[in-house]
């Protein structure tokens, strides 16, 4: 549970970030999640 939490904050947090090199890395994090 505490795993899905926290890939939920990195999918949201994505967005905020200014960084696009981050964002791209955990954006592509969240859809592992997401078919996994």
């Amino acid at each position: 549970m505490v795993m899905i939490i926290y890939a939920g904050y990195a999918c949201q947090k994505a967005w905020i970030d200014s960084s696009i090199t981050h964002e791209i890395l955990k954006m592509f994090h969240c859809q592992l999640i997401k078919f996994h």
